[in-house]
């Protein structure tokens, strides 16, 4: 599903602060109901490499800005060898240094930081992730205890949950994964600690997630690439209800959410999904 981009130059881009999300929906739209809305023409794309963050600018409704030193921006520009339109890769990993990749790199020291104003109620944030496997989640901004309680932590927060049900190889590095159904979501209250804790799956979202997949294999794979027996196709969709409130910040934070799996993503649009994404018990 992937090729070999050793040969090419690197041609990634800088992640941005503020409205990101998928189809760059208008202010003051519910993010959440603006995926269930628009799921058949999202195309979810996984790149290979880690050198790649910028990809997940589009998978959370807004990212915090940079706030450490900057490196170098262009490739070898202090040797007199810098390409304006090339970054360095350093510089483009600190500018997404708060975007959902970090939220999936399973390091509790890193971040995912919503950047809307205020306490970052309603912001979201999207993670390919096993629903079937056991998922423990990292509250809050786990590097140390005095940034844990300076910085928001989630209290409550919605969970939805989505499945792909068509797979294809992408261009260069990436495969992709489109056509999606909205399965079902649920309310969930986390506890604050700087520490793991489980994060349950509702059984109406197994239970949808189940049915899909032995619909899907029955079906065979047809024009898909993907493997329905074994591949993780399951999304979740993590929306910020209420927090614990940080002692100095505003800024709401969520180091970890992973099983036993890394995962990269990218999203766009696509609309090459009549027919597949109605649920068979609508």
């Amino acid at each position: 599903m992937v090729m070999n981009i050793e040969s090419q130059e690197y041609d990634a881009s800088r992640c941005y602060s503020g409205l990101s999300l998928i189809g760059r929906p208008k202010y003051g739209t519910v993010y959440s109901e603006f995926l269930i809305k628009n799921s058949e023409k999202l195309e979810l794309y996984e790149p290979v490499s880690e050198d790649y963050p910028n990809y997940y600018n589009s998978w959370a409704s807004s990212i915090l800005k940079a706030d450490t030193k900057s490196p170098q921006k262009y490739k070898g520009f202090s040797q007199g060898e810098g390409n304006p339109k090339l970054l360095n890769p350093e510089y483009v990993k600190w500018s997404c240094q708060y975007s959902p990749s970090s939220l999936i790199d399973k390091d509790p020291r890193t971040a995912w930081s919503e950047g809307a104003p205020g306490d970052g109620i309603g912001e979201v944030v999207i993670v390919r992730i096993d629903i079937t496997k056991p998922i423990k989640i990292w509250n809050g901004f786990g590097r140390n205890e005095k940034l844990y309680k300076e910085n928001n932590r989630p209290k409550k927060i919605k969970i939805y949950g989505f499945v792909a049900l068509d797979c294809s190889p992408a261009a260069m590095s990436f495969a992709s994964y489109s056509c999606f159904r909205y399965m079902d979501s649920y309310e969930y209250e986390l506890s604050d600690k700087n520490s793991y804790q489980p994060l349950t799956i509702s059984d109406s979202i197994l239970k949808k997630y189940y049915n899909t997949k032995d619909e899907l294999v029955s079906k065979g794979k047809g024009e898909s690439f993907c493997n329905f027996s074994d591949e993780v196709l399951s999304f979740l969709v993590i929306e910020i209800s209420s927090v614990y409130k940080g002692s100095k910040y505003s800024d709401t934070l969520i180091s970890n959410l992973v099983t036993n799996y890394w995962t990269h993503f990218y999203a766009a649009f696509t609309s090459n999904c009549t027919g597949l994404t109605k649920s068979n018990d609508e």
